[in-house]
């Protein structure tokens, strides 16, 4: 992909990690004229109050010096809008936990992290320029992703893409697919089936918790 265009709009991404960061990016990316960074300017991961370079290196980097220059300046001087993306907590705390999880997904795991979830959320909520609830961006792909083409402000490609295959770990690395050749299993999303990994009582609880999530 060509991302020497300086009139290439900047979308600055956030959300949790298994929150669907890397599949919005690639839609965005194929879907419409802009580049969006996940780690340039801070970690996509975290709460970005302040412009933060310091993390972007050899390791996520696939910009030429130019173009890292470049960029660096166009954010610093505010040019670039922000989108964050999140799951409903059920969703994002079983794909979390089996990612990341150590030891026994208990009670005050589950507390913890679904606070963590509430917090980062609700401020992205007020910060953030644009928010995309990943269950309607997997069903209602092309509304969606008009909504947020209006939101911010993005010419739309002609191309149209094929919304059925998985996404891999993008990062910076925009030589590389996007997309992957696997097949993107919607299923365990429109069949709730990610409900299967909690009990009763986690469900309970998790529902009690949760402040953020509204469906």
């Amino acid at each position: 992909m060509n991302i020497s265009n300086k009139e290439t709009p900047i979308i600055k991404q956030a959300g949790l990690q298994r929150s669907g960061t890397n599949y919005l990016k690639a839609l965005l990316m194929e879907n419409f004229d802009c580049i969006v960074f996940g780690y340039l300017g801070g970690n996509k991961h975290r709460l970005l109050r302040k412009l933060d370079f310091r993390e972007y290196n050899e390791l996520t980097n696939d910009l030429t010096e130019k173009q890292f220059k470049y960029y660096t300046n166009q954010m610093k001087a505010g040019k670039f809008k922000t989108i964050a993306i999140y799951k409903n907590p059920f969703a994002w705390l079983s794909s979390f936990w089996m990612a990341y999880g150590v030891g026994e997904l208990d009670k005050a795991n589950i507390i913890k992290w679904i606070e963590i979830y509430n917090f980062k959320n609700l401020e992205w909520k007020i910060t953030r320029n644009c928010m995309v609830d990943y269950h309607k961006l997997i069903t209602d792909t092309e509304v969606e992703l008009d909504r947020i083409g209006k939101e911010l402000n993005l010419t739309r490609k002609s191309k149209v893409l094929s919304f059925d295959k998985a996404t891999g770990k993008v990062a910076e690395y925009f030589g590389e697919r996007l997309f992957t050749e696997d097949n993107f299993e919607v299923g365990r999303y429109t069949n709730h089936l990610y409900m299967d990994y909690f009990t009763k009582e986690q469900i309970k609880l998790i529902t009690s918790i949760n402040i953020f999530y509204k469906d």
